[in-house]
């Protein structure tokens, strides 16, 4: 997903199809349907990386600059 919590980028306005919403509310839709004891969401890895939303947070959240809550993680434990 890398950074893609949004259906907009917040830097540029430009549209992102594939974003960590969609999953939301695909994953949500799956739950209904299947029931949440019989869906499983594997997350692969690398969400933190490939764009500045997620990598300047993350950046400052190493170096003791911020202790906000990392947009990807809130993102994550949403879904």
């Amino acid at each position: 997903m890398h950074g893609k919590c949004w259906e907009t980028d917040v830097l540029s306005g430009s549209s992102m199809p594939h974003n960590m919403l969609c999953v939301a509310s695909f994953a949500k839709a799956l739950r209904e349907e299947y029931g949440e004891e019989n869906v499983v969401l594997i997350d692969n890895g690398d969400s933190f990386q490939g764009s500045m939303i997620s990598q300047l947070p993350l950046l400052d959240s190493a170096s003791g600059d911020s202790v906000e809550d990392l947009p990807m993680a809130v993102c994550l434990k949403e879904i």
